[in-house]
Formats: structure tokens, C-alpha cells, sequence
């Protein structure tokens, strides 16, 4: 599942940007179970995964979210962290798609940036509502779009329930 539609001139000005460094992807990697030599050749630069701690899909710090909400695990929190690229003094509102069978909380509804480049971060808590019903996709779909009349950034996710 994709953000939208690509627009090359909003591309341009997107508003936030999710922003990973690659340590984020070398913890990644190592966390799949790829050993150093692997990483290195993937990403053609020495590196360990020696003393790492590793990520999961839904730790990157990526716009789009996956949870598993599955082998009684009922509630999963996730944290975001955007960086401000649009207009200094812009203030944005949570509007929230819920995916069937999930409730969803956000630490924030609001974000509030001051200054070109600034950070904030927020928790998204996922909790199940039970397992889907028996034929069903268990893949449910929703998403969060940030939108500050100016800017709509939107935050697709898909959550695993069974």
C-alpha cells in the first residue's frame, strides 16, 4: 500500500518528511537476520552487526506502518518522529482511519513546529479488538493524515490481526 498519488510539483513541498539514518537500516538488516558480511555487501560499506540492537519493520521511522497484532499479542505502540520541511509556524491535526477490528491513540493530535527543520516525535498505540471474523482479510487497513490546511501528509497503515 502506497502513500497516494504522486504529485511532482507537492513532492516539492511536502510538509514533514520521516527521516532514517543508515544505522537505522543496518539495525534493520541485522534484525532479519542478515550477519555483517551480508549488510556490508548490501550496502557496499564495512559494518557490523556485532552490539546492535535490532529493528523491527514497524521501529523504521517510515511514514507508512505495519503492525502484527497476532499470537495474543493485543496491543503494539509504534513512535514517529517527523521533521518539519514546510512553512516555519505550522500546526498540524490528526485525522484518523481506523483499520477494522483496531483502536488506535496517538500520544499527540497536534503538532506544532516553530522553525524550518524542527523535530517531533509521537507513540501510536494499536490495540486489537479481537481476531477478524472467520474468511476474512486479516490484513485491515487505515491511515493518519496530518493536515495543516496547508499540508496533508498521510501515514498509511496495515495491521495484522489473526
Amino acid at each position: 500500500m502506497g502513500a497516494g498519488l504522486v504529485n511532482p510539483v507537492k513532492a516539492l513541498d511536502p510538509g514533514l518528511v520521516y527521516e532514517l539514518q543508515l544505522i537505522d537500516y543496518v539495525k534493520y538488516l541485522c534484525g532479519l537476520g542478515y550477519n555483517s558480511r551480508e549488510v556490508t555487501k548490501t550496502l557496499g560499506k564495512q559494518t557490523t552487526c556485532t552490539g546492535l540492537n535490532p529493528l523491527s519493520a514497524s521501529e523504521l521511522n517510515y511514514p507508512s506502518i505495519v503492525v502484527n497484532l497476532t499470537n495474543g499479542i493485543a496491543s503494539l505502540t509504534v513512535n514517529r518522529t517527523v521533521t518539519n520541511v514546510g512553512n516555519a509556524q505550522e500546526t498540524y491535526q490528526a485525522n484518523i482511519v481506523e483499520p477494522a477490528g483496531v483502536r488506535m491513540y496517538l500520544s499527540t493530535y497536534k503538532l506544532q513546529f516553530s522553525r524550518y527543520r524542527q523535530q517531533e516525535s509521537f507513540d501510536i498505540t494499536f490495540v486489537s479488538k479481537g481476531k477478524p471474523l472467520p474468511g476474512t482479510d486479516p490484513t485491515a487497513r487505515g491511515k493518519i493524515v496530518w493536515d495543516s490546511g496547508v499540508h496533508l501528509v498521510t501515514s498509511p497503515i496495515a495491521a495484522r490481526l489473526f
